[in-house]
């Protein structure tokens, strides 16, 4: 039984390890590549009817050309979110202009905190992989 449950746990690690590099890995990617500018509007609450149980920020912005567009932002901090202030991210960089303010992304430290996490797990693993994989299998 306890053989059974250290290569249960072991495989555990590997799982874990590796959807949170993978993951992390996505959505830090997603933010890096991506280019922002534009003008809020409005902003506000927008609920899933009937009963209002589910709501999301929902953004309407003004974009370079005068168009507008409505948004549902989730990699900003809500209170930097208010209408009239202006936005600019470019491609390739984890910093952004509010208000002619730069700003550091908020959330990089807890992606810093996954991937770390993701690697102890890995690491953990990789000593131990015989005994999950079958001795067959390994290298």
């Amino acid at each position: 039984m306890p053989k059974l449950f250290f290569e249960v746990a072991l495989l555990g690690l590997l799982v874990i390890g590796t959807s949170l590099i993978v993951t992390t890995a996505v959505a830090v990617s997603r933010y890096w590549l991506s280019s922002i500018d534009y003008t809020i509007v409005r902003s506000g609450l927008e609920c899933e009817h009937p009963y209002n149980n589910r709501c999301v920020m929902a953004l309407t912005v003004r974009l370079n050309d005068g168009s507008t567009e409505k948004l549902h932002p989730t990699q900003f901090p809500k209170e930097q979110l208010q209408s009239g202030f202006a936005l600019k991210k470019d491609r390739f960089a984890f910093s952004y202009l509010l208000n002619d303010r730069v700003m550091q992304w908020e959330y990089g430290s807890n992606y810093l905190i996954r991937v770390i996490v993701g690697t102890l797990c890995l690491i953990l693993w990789f000593p131990n992989r015989r005994k999950t994989l079958g001795a067959r299998y390994a290298e």
